[in-house]
């Protein structure tokens, strides 16, 4: 008897190391045959996954054709099978499938810790746990389909979950409920460290939920129309005859479907048994260690990368993909022993390549020591996307930045006037709000001191001049943001709240800084300390904004000479021409060029 139709594919988890080649340096002078066919097989993995990610989702797509009738759901299966129902789909179906599990099979033998952050663990859960439960779907519906030629129908296979077996079809049905868990979580953390996805995460996440409900809303409609078509004594038995499966052939089909999570429980044991053995013999090695810089020597278990043994030893550290070398998260700095390590492979060569990394820096999930080495780590543990998409060597790296220092006016007689707690209240609103500015026009949030903060423009952006701008509009932004705070707490404040602006283009050094525990991008030098003079100086002009003139002329603006000053600053022997301004509006911004037409 048939136990399912739908060719669903298992996609298991993988280990966020995977079958990775190290290196020495950042510039490789041409990466060797092996290191570029290792460095192709996480793409493949990914490109596999990303096909069977579409076979699923068409999949659910056709069962959504249920909420409409049963038979629909047959009718729409030949349009939602097409890219798969022929010579060259199928087999690449079977090749995805095929390779994806082994390779995530492998991945899972090759960890040298199961330490890994939450999410990764759920997504190799989840990987792990779909052939166990889609196993006599997979045996019966495809390998049995492929290898007897018979076609199952809707009609048979609802009847069939929701009359015959309906434990079974349970378990079925939160199989694919993981499986497609499983896809989105890859999908997510695949998407996350490219530049724009937070933009439309959302409307990602609402297609990633509805998908499911309506399909399996399809399924239940089609099931409830089963039990009533059951009813008929011949309807299981018609059905059973569309199928063209011989009574010869049904035992086969069953014989599949008994064997089949027995086999996929031994296969998705057999990496875990593997492991075990290997570690043990591995304990009576030597092994390397891996240094840092507060002194701590971690032990390496042979094979592991470093950021495998920094997570086996607890030690926090970034990586925003999980260790698959997409994010540059992970980056440290090899001070010793990087002439042990072997040359980058071609995920970790091209990753470091997009940061201009220079030589030295490397990613902590691609290398695996086999000698003793001195590692620093070069972003916070809880570095975004957005740090790994910054240039290479933030230990220190100097590097054309746009500066916005922004300070509470008057919090002073705010803290007079209110209670502890309701200036708490208040300062807690004013921050989110000047965050909520600088993420809208692509602002680093560097440190805040008391009642004000700092931003750094021009970190992710191709010039100086966009970066410029964005501080500009950045500034825009924070005025903005305040006008609205001030109408959203009248009736909490004593008085409406003022901000003072400072914005300066410079030269500075940005790089990681801080406690090892808690360090933050920031960055230091003579034009830092300008802008939060600039800032400073806002005060003895009637505009909330002081910006000097570099900064104006870099991103392409051209003022009212009426605003333009030039002052001395504290520490600087000579004076800087400013713009003192009422907003960064248009108005008051033209463009440098319209200005000289007008001229």
């Amino acid at each position: 008897m048939p136990r399912l139709r739908d060719r669903g594919a298992g996609l298991i988890g993988k280990a966020p190391t995977e079958m990775a080649i190290q290196s020495t340096g950042v510039q490789a002078d041409s990466p060797t045959w092996g290191a570029r066919f290792s460095g192709a097989l996480p793409a493949l993995r990914l490109y596999s996954g990303l096909y069977l990610f579409f076979f699923v989702l068409c999949h659910f797509l056709n069962h959504a054709a249920g909420l409409i009738s049963l038979s629909a759901m047959d009718a729409a299966r030949p349009v939602f099978l097409a890219p798969f129902n022929n010579l060259v789909g199928v087999w690449l179906l079977v090749a995805a499938f095929t390779y994806h599990i082994l390779y995530g099979l492998i991945a899972v033998y090759r960890r040298t810790s199961y330490r890994m952050t939450t999410w990764e663990g759920t997504q190799i859960g989840l990987g792990l746990s779909a052939p166990l439960m889609l196993s006599p779907h997979l045996a019966t519906a495809f390998v049995a389909q492929l290898s007897l030629g018979y076609n199952p129908t809707y009609e048979w296979i609802v009847a069939y979950y929701f009359v015959v077996a309906p434990v079974e079809g349970v378990l079925t049905g939160l199989g694919m409920l993981v499986l497609w868990a499983h896809g989105v979580l890859g999908l997510h953390y695949w998407l996350r460290v490219k530049q724009g996805y937070a933009d439309w995460s959302r409307s990602f996440l609402a297609a990633a939920t509805a998908i499911p409900v309506a399909a399996f809303g399809g399924v239940v409609s089609a099931g409830a129309e089963a039990v009533r078509l059951s009813q008929d004594p011949g309807f299981l038995e018609q059905a059973f005859i569309e199928m063209r499966l011989t009574p010869e052939g049904a035992e086969i089909v069953r014989a599949f479907g008994d064997n089949a999570t027995w086999m996929a429980a031994a296969f998705v044991a057999a990496p875990f048994l593997l492991r075990f053995l290997r570690v043990q013999l591995q304990r009576a090695q030597r092994r390397a260690a891996v240094s840092l810089p507060d002194g701590r020597r971690l032990t390496v278990t042979p094979g592991a990368t470093v950021l495998e043994t920094l997570r086996r030893h607890g030690v926090p550290h970034a990586a925003v993909c999980g260790g698959r070398g997409r994010c540059t998260t992970c980056r440290v700095r090899v001070a010793a022993g990087a002439e042990t390590l072997i040359e980058p492979n071609d995920i970790e060569r091209k990753a470091l390549a997009k940061i201009q990394a220079p030589d030295g820096l490397r990613l902590a999930c691609q290398i695996r020591p086999t000698s003793d080495i001195v590692v620093v780590p070069l972003l916070p543990p809880r570095a975004n996307a957005d740090d790994g998409r910054s240039a290479g060597g933030l230990e220190g790296v100097e590097r054309p930045v746009t500066i916005l220092f922004i300070d509470l006016r008057g919090s002073t007689k705010l803290g007079e006037t209110k209670l502890p707690y309701d200036v708490l209240f208040i300062l807690n609103q004013f921050f989110a709000s000047m965050t909520q500015a600088l993420f809208e026009t692509n602002g680093h949030y560097a440190q805040f001191n008391g009642d004000g903060l700092m931003a750094i423009y021009g970190l992710n952006t191709r010039t100086a001049e966009q970066g410029a701008r964005e501080a500009l509009r950045g500034a825009q932004a924070m005025l903005d943001h305040m006008d609205r705070l001030n109408e959203l707490l009248t009736s909490e404040l004593p008085f409406p709240l003022e901000i003072g602006i400072g914005v300066h283009h410079g030269e500075a050094i940005v790089g990681a800084m801080g406690p090892p525990e808690k360090q933050i991008m920031s960055a230091i030098g003579d034009s830092v300390n300008t802008a939060a003079r600039l800032e400073a100086l806002s005060k003895t002009y009637p505009g909330p904004l002081v910006a000097s003139e570099t900064a104006i002329s870099i991103a392409g603006y051209a003022p009212d000479p009426s605003h333009r000053d030039t002052v001395s600053l504290r520490g600087r022997d000579e004076e800087i021409a400013i713009f003192a301004l009422p907003d960064a509006k248009s108005e008051t911004l033209p463009e440098a060029r319209t200005a000289q037409a007008a001229e």
